[in-house]
C-alpha cells in the first residue's frame, strides 16, 4: 500500500489591522496562521507568507512576511509586523497567503483598508522673528519683561558703576573723601538680560565735574573730547546674557583747587567729584580749606529776603532817631541847669 505524500495546507486570518490609514503611514498588523496540513513549516525549507490581491504586490511596503520558528502540523501562530500604507489614496485589500518557495497553498486572508490623503500641514509662522527660537504668540515678542515695545532692548540692560580709591585701598569709594594725588578707578558695566543682542551700545562718561579736581590718568580704547570733557568708547554689541565692562582711572590734582562755588552752577567747585552713568551716580568728596569752609558757612546762612530787610532797616532807623532825639533833649536840659546855677550861685 502506497503512503500518501504529505500535503501543505493552511488557514489564515488577519486579526488586527486598521480600517483607515493615511497615505504613507506606518501601522502594525497581526496575521494568524494555522497549519492544517501534514507537513511542518520550517522557514529554512522556504515556508513564508506572501502578499496577494494581486500576488506579490508591494502595496504595503513589502511582499513577504517571515514566520519565525517552525510551525508544526496542527498548531497556530500569530505574527506581528509593521507595514507602510500606499502613497496614493483609495481602498486596498490587505491580503496574505502561505507559500513554499514559489508555490502558494492554503487559504488567503483579507482585510480591506482605506487609505486617505493626509491633511496639508499648517505652516507655523514665527510670531517674533527677532527673538531666538520659535514663538507662536505676539505676546512673546518683548525682549524682556521690562521692555515697553518689541524693539526696546535698552530697558533690559542692567547698569552698574563703581569707584575704588587705589591709593587708600578703598574698594567702594562712593561717598568717601579722597586726598590730593589719590588715584580713583571707575568701573562701568552693562549686562544684557534680554533675549536678543543689544547693538551699537555706546559707553560714555561726562567728566565735567570730576575734571575740576582730577586729571584722566589711564584709559583704554576710548576717545576724550576736551571741549565737552566727555570720555567715549566705540559702539559695541552686547549679546544676550553678556556683560561688557569698561574702566578708567583719574588722579586727584596735587593741589586741590579752592575755586569758589559758581553762582550759576552750585554743583561746580563744590569739593565733590560727581558723575553719573545711565542713572548710577558716584560722589567722591574732597577735603576743604579754611576759605572753602568759610564759604560753606556763609552760603548756609538763612536768607532774609526783601521783606525782612525792610523791617530790619525801619527798626534800626527808629532806634537811631530815638537816641538822637533823646541826646538833644538831654543837652537842652543841661543848658537850663547851668544857667540856673549861674544866676543863683548854686543857692
Amino acid at each position: 500500500e502506497t503512503t500518501p505524500a504529505p500535503v501543505d495546507n493552511s488557514a489564515c486570518e488577519v486579526t488586527t489591522a486598521p480600517n483607515l490609514v493615511e497615505a504613507g503611514q506606518r501601522f502594525d498588523a497581526t496575521i494568524k496562521l494555522k497549519n492544517t496540513g501534514d507537513t511542518n513549516w520550517d522557514p529554512n525549507d522556504g515556508y513564508i507568507i506572501g502578499s496577494q490581491d494581486p500576488a506579490d504586490n508591494m502595496n504595503w511596503g513589502t511582499n513577504r512576511v517571515r514566520i519565525g520558528n517552525t510551525i508544526t502540523s496542527g498548531t497556530s501562530k500569530e505574527i506581528n509586523q509593521s507595514f507602510t500604507a500606499p502613497s496614493s489614496p483609495g481602498t486596498y485589500q490587505f491580503s496574505w497567503q502561505m507559500l513554499k518557495g514559489t508555490t502558494w497553498f492554503g487559504s488567503s486572508c483579507t482585510s480591506p483598508i482605506q487609505v486617505k490623503t493626509p491633511p496639508t500641514p499648517v505652516e507655523e509662522v514665527d510670531a517674533c522673528p527677532n527673538i531666538p527660537g520659535f514663538q507662536s504668540s505676539s505676546s512673546e515678542c518683548s525682549p524682556c519683561e521690562e521692555s515697553t515695545s518689541d524693539d526696546d532692548v535698552q530697558s533690559c540692560l542692567i547698569i552698574a558703576k563703581t569707584a575704588s580709591n587705589i591709593t587708600q585701598s578703598i574698594t567702594d569709594a562712593n561717598n568717601t573723601t579722597a586726598k590730593a594725588s589719590d588715584e580713583i578707578r571707575y568701573t562701568l558695566s552693562v549686562t544684557n538680560s534680554s533675549k536678543v543682542t543689544m547693538t551699537n551700545f555706546v559707553f560714555e562718561e561726562i567728566l565735567v565735574d570730576v575734571l575740576e579736581y582730577a586729571d584722566i590718568n589711564e584709559v583704554l580704547d576710548a576717545s576724550i573730547n576736551e571741549a565737552s570733557k566727555t570720555l567715549q568708547w566705540a559702539p559695541v554689541d552686547i549679546e544676550s546674557g553678556q556683560t561688557v565692562t569698561k574702566t578708567f582711572t583719574v588722579k586727584v590734582k596735587d593741589i586741590i583747587p579752592q575755586t569758589p562755588v559758581s553762582a550759576s552752577d552750585p554743583t561746580s567747585y563744590d569739593l565733590v567729584m560727581t558723575n553719573t552713568f545711565h542713572g548710577v551716580t558716584i560722589n567722591i568728596k574732597l577735603p576743604p580749606s579754611i576759605s572753602k569752609t568759610t564759604e560753606t558757612v556763609i552760603t548756609t546762612l538763612p536768607s532774609t529776603g526783601p521783606g525782612t530787610s525792610i523791617v530790619i532797616g525801619f527798626t534800626l532807623t527808629t532806634v537811631v532817631a530815638y537816641f538822637f532825639a533823646r541826646s538833644r533833649l538831654l543837652n537842652q536840659e543841661l543848658e537850663i541847669i547851668r544857667a540856673d546855677f549861674a544866676q543863683t550861685g548854686g543857692v
